[in-house]
């Protein structure tokens, strides 16, 4: 994003974050789900600009258009003829009233997946979960009753992702990293009463990470092939440009088919195709580069996120799980390419593998 001009919003949006009644609203949101309050909490202050009755949907509609967020931009825009009125202070947000907006953002995040998809990335941009979880200590009192809040966000937040098909999403390597943070604090007590919620959260971390490494491999992973002996192919229509090739297939050589036009594809034949598994000992190297290079990213992933913290606070301030998680994801970016290069498949060096 660039800094001058969300500056300004994103600041404001964090205002909202911050000034939530978190504790409250968890506990009683009149089936508003977590995400959507998260969602809601920082748009609230953007939308209440004019006042009462009205909604100042103009300017967030623009700036969620810039970031290229349309459609986010889309369901503001359409707030206000929805019947959606401003029945807030812009330095107190109504409880009902964000639960209600949290509803109607939550309704459209599930029935709309790119929706879902930049709301994941705003939340992330908003730094939403810190600042939430920053929020539940302030208003809470004994340590012991924070970490239990805390875990109970965070494993709203999970079901969410679940539910809204989020996971993998922006939203994955924050969860890990603040399931990492109160890990770190449960872990530093040493007390056997913490047994049980430090399983749970550790729980939860796990799920998430592995949500990002199977994320990861999706989108990278190796292309599967179908069969494409004539009298067993589906016969699939391929679009102008599109490219089609075959599984269960061992291919010494795969050469690009280029569809001109729309049409059919009948039939495939090579020489160097051959019918069958691949030999085993080529499938199973294959599978552990596979299994390495999601390893790769999804260490990476977590690294840009702890780095990204890092820059926020600045190395002074940085809280110890941010500076921990980076000499962490750093050592998994480095065992997994050592790993990459003995199967002779190295990983190219990026610059911020190393310190």
């Amino acid at each position: 994003m660039p800094p001058d001009a969300e500056a300004l919003p994103l600041t404001t949006a964090r205002d909202g974050i911050r000034r939530a009644r978190w504790l409250a609203l968890l506990a009683g949101a009149g089936g508003a789900a977590t995400v959507g309050l998260l969602g809601a909490a920082g748009l609230a202050p953007l939308l209440a600009g004019l006042g009462a009755g009205a909604l100042a949907t103009g300017p967030v509609v623009e700036w969620f258009t810039s970031m290229g967020m349309n459609a986010l931009a889309g369901w503001v825009g359409n707030l206000a003829t929805d019947g959606m009125q401003a029945v807030l202070a812009d330095d107190d947000p109504d409880p009902a009233w964000l639960a209600a907006l949290a509803q109607r953002l939550d309704a459209a995040a599930a029935s709309d997946q790119a929706l879902a998809a930049e709301l994941a990335i705003f939340l992330k941009e908003l730094d939403v979960v810190p600042l939430a979880l920053a929020a539940i200590a302030e208003e809470q009192g004994a340590q012991s009753d924070v970490l239990i809040e805390q875990h109970r966000l965070l494993q709203q937040i999970s079901a969410d992702m679940d539910r809204l098909q989020l996971a993998g999403s922006a939203l994955g390597p924050v969860v890990v990293a603040e399931a990492d943070r109160v890990i770190a604090t449960l872990t530093a007590y040493h007390d056997a009463r913490f047994d049980q919620l430090l399983a749970a959260v550790t729980a939860l971390r796990d799920v998430q990470h592995r949500a990002l490494i199977n994320f990861a491999g999706a989108q990278t992973g190796a292309v599967t092939l179908q069969d494409v002996a004539g009298r067993d192919m589906h016969k699939p229509t391929l679009g102008a440009g599109s490219i089609y090739a075959a599984g269960g297939l061992h291919i010494g050589k795969l050469q690009q088919i280029e569809v001109k036009d729309n049409s059919s594809v009948e039939s495939i034949t090579s020489s160097q195709v051959s019918y069958g598994a691949p030999p085993a000992h080529a499938s199973g190297k294959a599978t552990a580069i596979a299994s390495q290079r999601q390893c790769l990213d999804a260490h990476r992933t977590r690294l840009a996120h702890y780095l990204h913290q890092l820059a926020i606070t600045g190395t002074v301030y940085a809280r110890p799980e941010v500076t921990h998680g980076i000499s962490e994801a750093r050592a998994g970016i480095a065992r997994a390419k050592a790993a990459l290069t003995a199967l002779g498949a190295p990983a190219e060096d990026q610059p911020e593998d190393r310190p």
